[in-house]
């Protein structure tokens, strides 16, 4: 790594024990405990902004003091010369510490794990050593974050505890290794109630003709069951003791022996997605009262149904009665999603059950019942609201719901919500080279960095980009790139009956009239983001119906929310709603939005100007806005500066000339002002 023509030590960040950085291999010298709280908020989004309220909440565990925000500037100064060769930089509503993944010991020993899972089981075992080999203690320890101790610590141990599982497996298909016996009298000692471990260590003993051993660890693990949470054995662990005393499983009155799978096929190619899958697996073995429902939500092509394969095919020893799927297609073109009482239909008959009720209340209670004593896994897939899947999800059951929808499913309750975003840079990066293969990225490493970015980083851009370039085996990568760059970006992006456009039209098409009236306009804001009072003049609305809309719209995953009250779309989502508008809005309708907006800009701009310079002349009529205090007028003129800007510059779209002119002097204006980060807006 150079900087400046010279050569910078490499800097590695250390999460895997006490927080700590090693400077080309000499230890950092610390600074107090919240700049290194504030510091793993940030190791833990490598190369992603972290909003200041997320880093208020790490800094202070949830208590801030009214100074906040003005004490987070320090520590960032802080830690910027203590770490002086390192990027941490500014963006929007947050702070984004710009590294590579792989300096990140927690990253490094993600990236081991995912590339053990594809590789031959020998060197899969080093792999996994090497991964944990990376821990030095409890995760995050030395900074006293109670917040960090209860989201990601668990998630942490989540993941290590899955790649001892794999590890021993492993080691276990190749013929065991003289240490593994003891190391899983260790982890079930300090594990005792993870079932798997026991399995494990049973399978060890036997195979080393230790039987009478493997006997007395099973009732050891089963009386420690029953006495801690008053439950027998799983069928995992009941499988692996009959298998040590050679009996042979019963099959279940209805199911054949291990039960159906009817999932389709997991991704050879999957990538990425660590936090999710280990944050899935721990909430399927703690289970808890009843049936666990775990709700996959995000936008259209986020890879929703590929992480709900992959985790039904991964859970499959701890749900052994079988698997189910069924694609219910709330969003799929040209075709109505399927009824409930259909669904209820087809899994009956998926269990064999020799009768399916007509009513659908009958139905639902027949398949909970069927269900009641069973561990299985169902995945019902592409929903298109709660109502469609609550009679689907199993009643007193220890089974598993995986579901997927683009919304969010509110009214699902006692569900664990897991939202998907787009996968981060070195993700996209991965999933790129996997399917497209090392030796046509080897040259054009830049170039791939390029087209995930004009992918904006979504799993289904990505494949069908990549897909593009196995096509076309002459293209450089670069010639993609291209393509991506100078044309109509989702012309690009289509494979097939499988293209962006496509899978973000179900989703628009289900939208009532007025907010897909709202929805093309939204993609004519200059800027990259609008708050509600914007929002309210571009579609002509009062703030509370834009407020509503712009709600609506965030929970079908068709805008997003990077900062907070601010709404803004992801890249492609923009570009295909920039499509609809031109088809569909007349361009006099248009203009006339776009008017409002920067009409709306310029009173707000000219009524915070006058409360912070009340001296200077002001641009254009008196203000009608009022902002409370020159804190407000500052807060507003920093958060809307990027907006103002855009909308000034003369490649603006269907901003009129004589607004541009007007914008460009605010934005000159305002320019000398010393701009503060203040915790709330007022403006009355």
């Amino acid at each position: 790594m150079t900087r400046g023509g010279h050569a910078t030590p490499e800097v590695e960040f250390l999460l895997l024990g006490e927080i700590d950085v090693r400077i080309g291999g000499v230890r950092w010298k610390h600074p107090s405990r919240k700049p290194r709280r504030l510091l793993a908020a940030l190791l833990l989004e490598p190369g992603r902004l972290v909003s200041r309220s997320r880093l208020v909440d790490v800094v202070w565990d949830g208590e801030p003091p009214k100074s906040a925000l003005g004490a987070i500037q320090v520590y960032v100064s802080q830690l910027r010369a203590a770490l002086p060769n390192v990027d941490l930089t500014f963006r929007g509503d947050g702070y984004v510490l710009d590294v590579d993944p792989e300096s990140v010991d927690l990253f490094r020993f993600r990236s081991l794990v995912a590339r053990a899972d594809r590789v031959d089981p020998t060197v899969g075992i080093g792999l996994l050593r090497q991964a944990l080999g990376l821990f030095r203690g409890v995760p995050l320890s030395g900074i006293g974050s109670d917040l960090l101790h209860r989201e990601v610590e668990p998630v942490i141990a989540e993941e290590r505890m899955t790649a001892w599982e794999t590890l021993n497996d492993l080691e276990l298909r190749l013929g065991g290794t003289p240490d593994l016996v003891s190391r899983l009298v260790q982890l079930t000692t300090e594990n005792p109630l993870r079932e798997r471990f026991h399995e494990q260590l049973m399978l060890a003993q036997a195979r080393e003709g230790r039987g009478a051993e493997a006997s007395e660890t099973f009732l050891r693990a089963r009386r420690l069951l029953r006495d801690e949470l008053g439950v027998d054995p799983g069928q995992g662990l009941q499988a692996a003791h009959r298998k040590v005393i050679g009996e042979r499983a019963e099959p279940s009155r209805t199911v054949r022996p291990g039960g159906p799978n009817m999932l389709p096929r997991d991704l050879a190619d999957f990538t990425g997605r660590q936090r999710e899958v280990a944050r899935v697996e721990q909430i399927a073995r703690a289970g808890g009262r009843g049936s666990t429902v775990v709700l996959l939500t995000g936008m259209a092509g986020v890879g929703k149904t590929a992480l709900a394969v992959h985790l039904a095919h991964r859970l499959r020893s701890l749900f052994g009665d079988g698997q189910l799927f069924i694609d219910m297609h709330g969003y799929t073109p040209d075709r109505a999603p399927v009824a409930t009482a259909d669904a209820l239909g087809l899994m009956l008959r998926m269990l064999g059950a020799p009768e399916v009720p007509a009513d659908p209340v009958l139905g639902a209670a027949r398949w909970r019942a069927e269900l009641a004593s069973r561990q299985m896994v169902v995945v019902l897939d592409n929903a298109v609201d709660a109502g469609q899947i609550l009679p689907l999800l199993p009643g007193d059951s220890p089974s598993l719901a995986i579901v997927t929808s683009r919304t969010t499913l509110a009214g699902v309750d006692g569900a664990h919500t897991i939202p998907l975003d787009v996968l981060s840079t070195a993700e996209a990066i991965e999933l790129f080279t996997r399917i497209v293969g090392d030796a046509a990225v080897a040259a054009g490493d830049d170039s791939v960095s390029q087209v995930v970015r004009l992918c904006g980083r979504l799993p289904l851009a990505i494949r069908l980009a990549a897909s593009r370039l196995r096509q076309r085996p002459t293209w450089p990568v670069q010639e993609l790139v291209l393509r991506l760059d100078k044309r109509v970006r989702l012309d690009e992006l289509s494979v097939g009956n499988r293209s962006v456009d496509r899978a973000f039209g179900a989703s628009y098409q289900a939208l009532p009239d007025f907010e897909k009236r709202v929805f093309r306009l939204l993609s004519l804001v200059p800027g990259r983001d609008v708050d509600v009072q914007a929002a309210a003049a571009l579609i002509d609305a009062t703030p509370e119906a834009a407020g509503i809309v712009l709600e609506s719209l965030l929970d079908r995953n068709l805008v997003e929310q990077r900062r907070r009250h601010r709404f803004q779309m992801h890249d492609l989502v923009r570009q295909y709603s920039g499509m609809v508008s031109r088809a569909v809005d007349q361009p006099a309708e248009c203009d006339a939005a776009v008017r409002r907006l920067v009409e709306h800009y310029l009173s707000h701009a000219n009524a915070a100007l006058s409360t912070v310079l009340p001296q200077r002349a002001q641009v254009g009529e008196t203000p009608v806005p009022r902002f409370a205090d020159a804190d407000s007028a500052r807060e507003w003129l920093s958060v809307e500066r990027p907006n103002l800007s855009a909308a000034a510059r003369p490649a603006a779209f269907g901003v009129p000339e004589d607004l541009r002119t007007r914008l460009a002097e605010i934005v000159r204006l305002s320019a000398p002002i010393q701009l503060i980060a203040w915790p709330g807006v007022t403006v009355g």
